[in-house]
């Protein structure tokens, strides 16, 4: 569970894309030659990665698990979002939003082209979890029957999505147009929020993202000037 979550992460922070990026450092591990290392090698590798390189790295021999575990009773290292929620009170602030309304049904299919093994996610074991982690149980529905995101057209006025394809989380939102003014940007080369990065403009970000902030200021620019 701990090189999906790192996964997760890196995926995350996975702009501009570059064969130095993490992320490629971590698949290139994994996806050695079978014939010269070993699975149990290959993990090693990839513990010696994240301790000497990632964001959680240190000094220390080995790595701490206990770093990956959130706050709270009965916490586990497979928490209720199986991408991670990293360690803390901050994780575990994420995990009860996920035990509660964000239900993140993040299962792994066990693709030969990955090296996952399966762990099909199911609404009982999530149930299970949380009650025993919170004393809750997951409303899946609660948000839409009560705020209505099934029908943003004709509950809301005015939205912008953008979205950075390459990270995951993009398979969740909205990708297309749903009116003249409920309108999605997409970004091939962005990752997760790379239109919202604290250091734009880098000198590093890709044409679609600089194209991208010129488009989000003049939408946002004409919106405002209407009302």
């Amino acid at each position: 569970i701990l090189l999906v979550t790192s996964n997760a992460d890196l995926n995350m922070q996975y702009y501009p894309p570059s064969e130095d990026a993490g992320l490629m450092q971590i698949c290139n591990i994994m996806m050695e030659d079978s014939t010269k290392t070993t699975a149990p090698q290959r993990y090693a590798n990839f513990l010696t990665w994240k301790r000497t390189f990632g964001d959680d790295s240190s000094e220390a021999e080995c790595f701490d698990l206990s770093s990956e575990i959130p706050n709270g009773p009965n916490a586990t290292l497979s928490t209720a979002d199986w991408s991670g929620t990293g360690g803390g009170p901050v994780g575990e602030a994420w995990e009860f939003q996920i035990c509660r309304d964000l239900v993140a049904q993040t299962g792994f299919a066990g693709s030969e082209k990955m090296f996952y093994p399966p762990r099909p996610w199911t609404l009982e074991w999530l149930s299970q979890h949380c009650q025993a982690r919170f004393g809750v149980l997951p409303q899946p529905h609660r948000l839409i029957d009560l705020w209505h995101f099934d029908k943003l057209v004709s509950q809301t006025s005015h939205i912008l999505f953008t979205n950075g394809l390459v990270d995951g989380w993009s398979a969740s939102s909205y990708l297309h147009d749903l009116s003249d003014t409920i309108v999605a940007l997409n970004f091939p080369n962005g990752a997760h929020h790379s239109d919202l990065d604290h250091e734009w403009p880098r000198p590093d970000d890709t044409p679609d993202i600089i194209e991208g902030h010129v488009q989000i200021t003049k939408i946002l620019g004409e919106w405002l000037a209407k009302m």
